[in-house]
């Protein structure tokens, strides 16, 4: 390791030779082992200035030098730390998350991939990432060809095998399509699965009606959950497990596609986010969760209350500043390196597990 801390230390000081290098002793690098990492430790005085801009730039430093013996994480935020054991000169220090080697895409037949995971626990992404299940809330964006309706089809067919806490119900599934594609498909095959589509002579405004009503009813369920655990619980932190429901996870296929032509001051469409919104604040303690597709998570398709409360939040195809803008809006430059293929990008998943943004691949399912 020390012998990688030097090269690492002088990969930095071929970049940073104008402000800082650890000839002139102005920072070192230290492993960190509590919470994978490593830290760039600047030695005051100096004359580099600690702000998202150096921290960033150091990112995009040694984010490519270590891979891939090492992925680091590119956090949301700047990450500032305390080094303990340290004089005030050298008290703190950058941290830059990373995890050992890189994740890999994972292949086969549902079957053989999950039976490796404990979906009660966890949804694998890929083999090495998983989203803890504390996370309801997913968005999946992309441009045409990217790989968005492979990656909902894996979701739905694995999000729809979780199950009650005694296991003996699986997951209510609710798939709405506007545009009759992959999802509606995959759904009308299986009769278990809530399938909501347009009528050949339905108006866009007649269909969102029928979203919404859908909509509410599962907010109704919401309310119903919480209203159990308040009257019977007696934990002061809980979720609806301890009443032993299902999970309902709601897949809303291009949400552009409900809204299109329609103001958006009706109140229709009001409606419509509202109810949406309800979900999204309120799902998890409830079970409750969602995946939302769209081209462009625009404040007009995904409003920033909904966007905000994402748990996970995939990129796929195009990664560029004009792509992440929605889903990342800190992340103007240092963008983590994509894997190449179909249905690639990046992830960010908020489950207490995660640090920031890192390469994505979606599984690829081999069909029976």
């Amino acid at each position: 390791m020390n012998e990688f801390l030097r090269y690492i230390e002088n990969v930095l000081d071929a970049a940073l030779s104008n402000d800082a290098s650890t000839i002139k002793q102005s920072y070192k690098v230290k492993v960190e082992e509590d919470v994978p990492g490593i830290l760039f430790i600047p030695r005051f005085p100096t004359n580099l200035i600690l702000n998202t801009e150096t921290y960033y730039k150091i990112y995009d430093i040694i984010s490519p030098a270590v891979y891939p013996k090492y992925t680091c994480v590119r956090p949301s935020s700047m990450q500032i730390v305390e080094v303990a054991n340290e004089t005030i000169s050298t008290a703190r220090g950058f941290f830059y998350p990373w995890k050992k080697g890189k994740s890999k895409r994972l292949v086969g037949k549902l079957d053989d991939i999950l039976v490796k995971y404990d979906l009660q626990k966890e949804i694998p992404l890929m083999d090495g990432i998983s989203v803890g299940r504390n996370a309801t809330s997913y968005i999946v964006s992309g441009n045409t060809g990217a790989g968005k309706s492979v990656a909902i089809q894996y979701l739905i067919r694995t999000l729809e095998r979780t199950t009650n806490r005694s296991r003996t119900k699986k997951a209510r599934v609710i798939v709405i399509d506007p545009k009759k594609s992959d999802g509606a498909r995959y759904a009308k095959r299986h009769p278990e699965i809530e399938l909501v589509v347009p009528d050949i002579d339905d108006r866009p405004e007649d269909f969102l009606v029928k979203v919404t009503e859908k909509i509410a009813n599962i907010v109704h369920e919401l309310y119903r959950r919480q209203e159990l655990l308040y009257q019977n619980s007696t934990r002061i932190s809980t979720d609806a497990n301890e009443i032993d429901v299902v999970p309902i996870w709601l897949f809303i296929e291009e949400m552009g596609a409900i809204t299109l032509g329609l103001s958006p001051n009706s109140r229709q469409v009001k409606d419509f986010f509202e109810e949406l919104e309800l979900i999204a604040l309120l799902g998890r303690e409830a079970l409750i969760g969602f995946v939302l597709t769209s081209q462009i998570a625009r404040n007009d398709v995904i409003p920033i209350p909904i966007r905000s409360q994402a748990n996970v939040r995939i990129l796929l195809g195009r990664i560029d500043k004009s792509t992440v803008q929605y889903l990342f809006p800190s992340m103007t430059e240092g963008l983590s390196i994509p894997i190449s293929g179909k249905g690639t990008g990046i992830v960010e998943i908020n489950d207490g597990r995660h640090f920031g943004a890192e390469p994505i691949a979606m599984p690829t399912i081999v069909e029976d």
